[in-house]
């Protein structure tokens, strides 16, 4: 994709982006020919105002997207917030699965994104979720349900305190620390009993995450 194209398609068509803020080394768009010249140059024509900002320093070395992703990838969530300023998020709706998460008392929301994000490390995470703007703390699992042989990568969150039909809503999902690898259980009863404990994980980091508020 041209540094027009990505222009034209991404931040006006998909995003409709008023701002863009970059550091001055920023490259964008096929072989990384867009810069902040090129972003200047197409203000008017697409609405937007570019912002330079100054570089950021982690231990002396620069923060860049791409330290970030891989620290996403790799379940360093708390120092890919931590250079990121804010929690790394997911957006999308909610959609049916195959209910197994209900059928072990565990019912979760399953999210279908709106957006090619991040592949983050398979895993338990403890969130935070955005329902018609009220939050709630979770519990969100990324990864294929070893135990039950699928293939398919999944997005499928607990919300702590919440029993509300939410099927069908946009919800956003802020990831906050990572707590476990995804693994394989002999038996729904062992899946059901660590669930048990990541759920009285999550309920201590609920109370430590309202005791910072």
């Amino acid at each position: 994709m041209s540094p027009y194209e990505f222009i034209e398609e991404i931040l006006y068509k998909k995003l409709n982006t008023k701002y863009v803020i970059v550091g001055d080394n920023y490259r964008f768009g096929k072989m990384a020919k867009g810069d902040i010249k090129t972003l200047k140059k197409y203000e008017e024509d697409f609405a937007y105002k570019t912002k330079v900002v100054d570089f950021e320093l982690d231990d002396g070395k620069i923060i860049n997207s791409t330290d970030i992703r891989q620290m996403v990838r790799d379940g360093e969530i708390e120092k890919a917030n931590k250079d990121l300023g804010h929690p790394f998020k997911m957006q999308g709706k909610v959609i049916k699965g195959a209910q197994r998460g209900r059928l072990l008392n565990f019912p979760t929301a399953n999210l279908k994104p709106s957006f090619k994000y991040t592949t983050a490390k398979s895993g338990v995470y403890f969130t935070k979720v955005n329902i018609d703007r009220d939050f709630y703390y979770a519990l969100t699992d990324i990864g294929t349900n070893p135990t039950f042989e699928n293939k398919e990568i999944k997005i499928e969150t607990y919300i702590l305190n919440f029993s509300k039909n939410i099927y069908g809503k946009n919800i956003s999902i802020e990831f906050l620390e990572y707590l476990r690898s995804d693994y394989k259980f002999n038996s729904a009863d062992e899946l059901i009993e660590q669930m048990e404990k990541d759920k009285e994980t999550g309920r201590k980091l609920m109370e430590k995450y309202n005791n910072k508020a």
